[in-house]
């Protein structure tokens, strides 16, 4: 994979966010990276940030370089969770960026029995399985997502996405190309 993903917008804008050679994993597409950010422009100042598949890290970089407080990115795949780690100490935020090396269900769970509380939680698997799902469910029975917090779904459209989880409310959809994004929350106002 080539190193051709790089920050979109804040001050780390335009910065190479490097990949590790002969990764299956897929970068989020610009555009997707974009729509998502765009939309929770007034959310992501001081947000506490978790991505539950995290890949190279993008949106957690994303997050950070438009003013989120801090970020948790969750990947199975060691060489990405260094790769994380390497381009958080490059881009000096390495004490806003923990990187954890661990399947999405039991960080959720060793996250919740710690307490930790999130303002945005993105949840953008590879594209198959049951994993938006199970994810968002993880989620609610740990209790990660604080009161005013929004869950971001990003997944293939043909999956079967739940759009009536427990105890959240859809806020707002959009699409591109093959891909649905969902917008999660409890009730509450300042997404458009």
């Amino acid at each position: 994979m080539d190193n051709k993903v790089r920050v979109i917008a804040g001050h780390l804008k335009g910065r190479p966010i490097k990949i590790p050679k002969n990764t299956e994993t897929r970068p989020a597409l610009v555009l997707v990276r974009r729509m998502v950010c765009d939309t929770l422009t007034p959310d992501i100042p001081d947000a506490r940030v978790l991505d539950l598949f995290a890949g190279t890290g993008a949106f957690v970089f994303e997050m950070i370089s438009r003013g989120a407080k801090n970020a948790v990115a969750v990947d199975i795949e060691g060489s990405m969770i260094k790769a994380i780690e390497d381009n958080a100490r490059t881009f000096g935020v390495e004490d806003k960026i923990s990187a954890v090396n661990n399947d999405y269900l039991r960080a959720i769970d060793n996250l919740g029995r710690s307490g930790r509380k999130f303002d945005i939680i993105i949840v953008a698997p590879p594209f198959y399985g049951e994993y938006v799902n199970k994810a968002v469910e993880a989620v609610q029975k740990h209790e990660l997502l604080d009161n005013n917090g929004i869950i971001v779904a990003h997944y293939y459209k043909k999956d079967d996405v739940n759009q009536e989880p427990e105890g959240l409310e859809l806020l707002k959809t959009k699409s591109h190309g093959k891909s649905i994004i969902d917008f999660f929350g409890k009730k509450r106002q300042g997404i458009e």
